[in-house]
């Protein structure tokens, strides 16, 4: 997600925030890529009594009010200083208060992206057939060559990565674990977790795959990417020809583009094309260790 006053400051957003192609301009960093992600990040780790907790649960109970809020009642009800309050925006990856305060305009979009998403009054119906096509789009969209491709990739790789924002994480954690068994250590860093700096000391032969359904997340990975050696894959639903040339590979998961709404693909579509490349590692790689051709 993204601002309007420079590249990482945040700001309003435009009013085509949900029908533009890209969210030009609002490209924030790979870490703090979501305001509320870096609130609900410091909400769940904190002890309940700490500060950065308070602080944190007084943000995200009043981020609909952020536009009006200030920092002398914000120290005030959240039983700190303002320098407290200045320390914990910058934690959170911001200069200052007025620069975290400036991202408000994430709720109004989050919230339009979770509640059209089952805005409809047979849900169950529409799910199911949601599902079912887009596992058609799915097996027509990535081959069986494309999934050794990859496959290939990560296990010739020393040190593979995996770059998903928190909404993806789930998926990509789960991946991560089941390639333990495959004798393979892959690395993970989404927007909360994970040390991007690892980028810049990564190998040639090493890869790097970003998975960024409506490709926002591509756009800040891709910041960092710029530095980094590595072979860079995409996995995504935008088809951006300016947002897939900063890629070696890039594999679209639909025929369709889909932009500014939350799909059956980001919630189960990411997960059934990791089950597709773990099958597919596991054929080649499994049990022996050997390469099945």
């Amino acid at each position: 997600m993204d601002g309007t006053e420079d590249k990482n400051s945040g700001g309003t957003a435009p009013d085509d925030l949900f029908e533009s192609g890209r969210y030009e301009g609002y490209i924030g960093r790979l870490k703090h890529f979501s305001l509320i992600n870096s609130l609900l990040k410091t909400f769940n780790r904190s002890s309940v009594s700490s500060p950065s907790s308070i602080i944190a649960r007084y943000f995200l109970t009043h981020f609909e009010e952020f536009p009006d809020l200030n920092i002398y009642d914000v120290a005030r009800d959240c039983f700190t200083s303002r320098s407290g309050i200045r320390r914990f925006a910058q934690q959170a990856g911001f200069e200052n208060f007025s620069q975290m305060k400036a991202n408000y305009w994430e709720w109004v979009l989050w919230q339009r992206y979770f509640t059209d998403y089952v805005d409809h009054d047979d849900i169950r119906a529409n799910l199911v057939e949601r599902i079912n096509s887009m596992f058609d789009d799915i097996n027509e969209m990535v081959s069986e060559d494309s999934l050794r491709e990859l496959a290939n990739m990560i296990h010739d790789a020393a040190c593979p990565v995996l770059l998903a924002s928190d909404f993806s994480a789930m998926a990509v954690r789960e991946f991560q674990q089941s390639m333990i068994f495959m004798h393979k250590l892959i690395r993970v860093i989404s927007d909360s977790d994970g040390d991007e700096a690892v980028l810049k000391t990564l190998a040639p032969d090493d890869v790097v795959i970003v998975i960024s359904a409506s490709g926002n997340f591509a756009d800040a990975a891709g910041i960092e990417l710029e530095t980094c050696p590595a072979r860079s894959v995409l996995v995504t639903l935008n088809r951006d020809a300016e947002l897939a040339a900063s890629y070696d590979v890039v594999y679209h998961l639909s025929r369709r583009e889909y932009r500014r709404v939350r799909t059956v693909y980001s919630e189960y579509g990411i997960r059934y094309f990791f089950d597709l490349l773990y099958n597919m590692y596991f054929r080649l790689y499994g049990e022996k260790g050997e390469r099945r051709r």
